[in-house]
């Protein structure tokens, strides 16, 4: 008894037509995405960035000073804009971003500085161990401060890191900067 095999069944010449004209647009979006990021600012070392991390009178860019009791600590850090070539200006519509991750949970109890808009995680009453801020217009830059409860005693890490949206050419620090202290309850 022979068993009978279903028909074979090729895509038309219409269909395979079709197909390459709506992969056509992708492969030359693809191909000119990584020429159209090439063209504009990005992430360099912090010496050479127009927006980069600026040192405190203690040699370092960010702060966690823990504060006895409560399990809580002032965090701060700054951000500045170099006029290089002098007389460049901050670009009118910059968006600068700053990501500040614990390696726990903390609540921020107050924002020191006003300039900045939380947008992650939405709420500062909120416990997260990651926090984004946006300064808009970013301008020269500048400070971001505040207050913090952790969920724990005993050590505790921050990292934060530096971006920028519609800088155009303008590049920001690369440098990821970290700190740590104790909180003790």
């Amino acid at each position: 008894m022979t068993s009978a095999e279903p028909p074979v069944s090729h895509p038309s010449r219409r269909a395979a037509l079709r197909g390459a004209a709506w992969a056509a647009p992708v492969v030359g979006i693809a191909i000119s995405a990584p020429a159209l990021a090439a063209s504009e600012g990005g992430p360099v070392p912090n010496e050479e960035a127009d927006y980069y991390w600026s040192s405190e009178s203690q040699g370092t860019y960010t702060r966690l000073d823990a504060e006895p009791g409560r399990l809580s600590a002032q965090y701060s850090t700054q951000v500045s804009f170099r006029s290089n070539p002098p007389g460049t200006q901050p670009p009118a519509g910059g968006v600068l971003v700053l990501r500040v991750e614990f390696d726990q949970p903390v609540t921020i109890e107050r924002l020191t500085t006003t300039q900045w808009d939380l947008m992650e995680p939405g709420s500062l009453d909120t416990p997260s161990a990651v926090w984004e801020f946006h300064l808009s217009p970013s301008g020269q830059g500048g400070s971001l401060d505040f207050a913090l409860v952790g969920t724990r005693p005993g050590p505790i890490s921050v990292e934060t890191t530096m971006g920028l949206h519609f800088g155009g050419p303008t590049t920001w620090s690369e440098t990821r900067n970290g700190t740590s202290a104790v909180l003790v309850e």
